[in-house]
């Protein structure tokens, strides 16, 4: 990570020109790099045209007196917090002489200090560390320069030794063609590749978390869906294929009356008086795959789930399945995540192949034992 950017915002001047003194050039190894801005209205301009990993500020700016009464807080500090909250993955720290606004507390992600302490300056690093430890800056820095990489060895790569025949498509290929195809090779790179030792490969294992969408995007429903009952706290899944829920242009609903869904079971439960044995990591393996093997009969009735925040570890069972109403979905269940590609299609497969499977007769191999090696010179 090249460093983090911080954006610096107080109207008093000799603030500033203290803070200057005492934020540190580093957080362990990572350069630290400010911008200082003393008029607010100008603040929020740079949060929508520039990035900030990080913003501190004065949440009394722009007042018309010296003096700051304990809680009138100007309205502007609530804008510009909802100013970040909707343009930019970026920490904050406010602080103030005066009191602090209840809404502010208690987030993870806003730090608010008394400006009038006697520990103002080791507090306010203190919380600037503490934002940096929680992860947030350092992967919006990263994820921002990643695609910059990718997009920018895609665009002197493959587009542009192609750019001739991408322009010369009777179709027409367009910029907004042109930005899906972009969007789609960087997405594939973020999501699904590792850098090995300077070399992009896929990677080989998933974690709990490369199985979910979470929350699901957009308003209808798919398939792998995730949802919680919400008077029993039971998990399904959906079932039903994408294409029937897709809500056409001008309707308000899709052509499925009804969700297919598979009911699941607490991993702890169906798991509770299985052997392990001396090879259970082996055994882990084939038991938490889609489908599990040596869960329950018949053999590949089950599908794994990892746990992941509200999804405990679960089993899909395929041969409960329940059938909900569309119309009763946003009442009776709570979306929770939605199954990603390559799980969802991995669930659906599963359910076909046990159901698709047809059962035959053993053949008597007495009638064909011609064909044993041998059995022609007796």
């Amino acid at each position: 990570m090249s460093g983090l950017d911080i954006l610096v915002v107080d109207d008093d001047a000799e603030v500033i020109r203290q803070l200057k003194a005492l934020l540190p050039e580093t957080a362990g190894d990572v350069p630290l790099s400010y911008q200082y801005e003393t008029d607010f209205e100008h603040a929020v301009t740079l949060l929508a045209r520039y990035r900030y990993d990080i913003l501190i500020s004065d949440i009394y700016v722009a007042r018309e007196t010296k003096h700051k009464k304990p809680g009138d807080a100007d309205i502007k500090a609530r804008a510009l917090l909802a100013q970040i909250r909707g343009l930019r993955a970026c920490p904050v720290i406010l602080f103030t002489d005066g009191q602090l606004p209840e809404e502010f507390g208690g987030h993870p992600f806003v730090a608010t200090l008394d400006k009038g302490s006697a520990r103002f300056t080791d507090a306010l690093e203190e919380a600037l560390v503490a934002l940096i430890a929680t992860g947030i800056p350092g992967i919006t820095r990263r994820l921002h320069e990643e695609l910059d990489r990718y997009a920018g060895s895609y665009l002197w790569g493959f587009l542009e030794k192609n750019w001739a025949q991408l322009q010369a498509d009777p179709n027409g290929f367009d910029e907004a063609a042109l930005e899906r195809v972009v969007r789609r090779r960087a997405a594939f790179q973020l999501a699904r590749l590792t850098d090995q030792n300077g070399e992009l490969q896929e990677r080989q294992h998933a974690d709990p978390c490369d199985y979910y969408i979470m929350p699901p995007i957009g308003s209808h429903m798919r398939l792998g869906e995730i949802l919680r009952n919400n008077e029993t706290d039971a998990f399904c899944v959906v079932l039903t294929p994408h294409c029937h829920l897709v809500v056409q242009p001008n309707k308000d609903r899709p052509k499925a009356d009804f969700l297919l869904t598979l009911k699941t079971v607490k991993a702890t439960t169906l798991l509770a008086d299985k052997q392990w044995g001396g090879n259970a990591a082996s055994k882990l393996r084939s038991r938490s795959a889609i489908p599990a093997r040596d869960v329950g009969l018949p053999e590949e009735r089950y599908c794994f789930l990892p746990g992941f925040l509200d999804v405990p570890d679960l089993y899909c069972d395929l041969m409960q399945t329940e059938a909900i109403a569309y119309d009763d979905i946003g009442n009776r269940w709570t979306r929770i995540a939605a199954l990603d590609t390559p799980f969802a299609e991995a669930l659906q497969s599963s359910f076909a192949k046990l159901f698709g499977s047809v059962g035959l007769p053993l053949l008597n191999t007495d009638r064909i034992m011609h064909l044993l090696p041998g059995a022609a010179a007796n």
